[in-house]
């Protein structure tokens, strides 16, 4: 079920809004991208998805995947999915935690998929 972006941002913090248009500025900047709304999650494509965002009520919980593991902060968590593929998981407080590093991976993970 598609839904709309804003359902996401209902009776959550202020936050949470600008740190994902944060994100969507710093994505839009590495190439073109769709972006699919459903109940659960927000969803950026290009050819396939390559970036999952989850709206907390007060953070941000991204998703992504990789071809090499990532331990390191801030990288929560990480799981090997294939031989060619390590999702990651990061949480976003503030949208100052967005930094080079993060774009960056993000980058790679879209590069993956195309």
């Amino acid at each position: 079920m598609v839904t709309k972006v804003e359902k996401h941002f209902k009776n959550k913090s202020e936050n949470v809004r600008k740190i994902f248009d944060k994100l969507l500025e710093k994505v839009m900047g590495i190439g073109p991208v769709n972006v699919y709304a459903v109940k659960s999650a927000i969803f950026l494509k290009t050819s396939s998805s390559f970036l999952e965002i989850k709206v907390r009520k007060k953070f941000v919980e991204i998703n992504f995947c990789l071809g090499r593991e990532v331990n390191e902060f801030p990288v929560s968590k990480f799981q090997r999915l294939s031989k060619n593929r390590v999702a990651h998981t990061i949480h976003i407080d503030h949208p100052d935690e967005i930094d080079k590093q993060m774009i960056t991976w993000l980058k790679e993970a879209y590069l993956l998929i195309n």
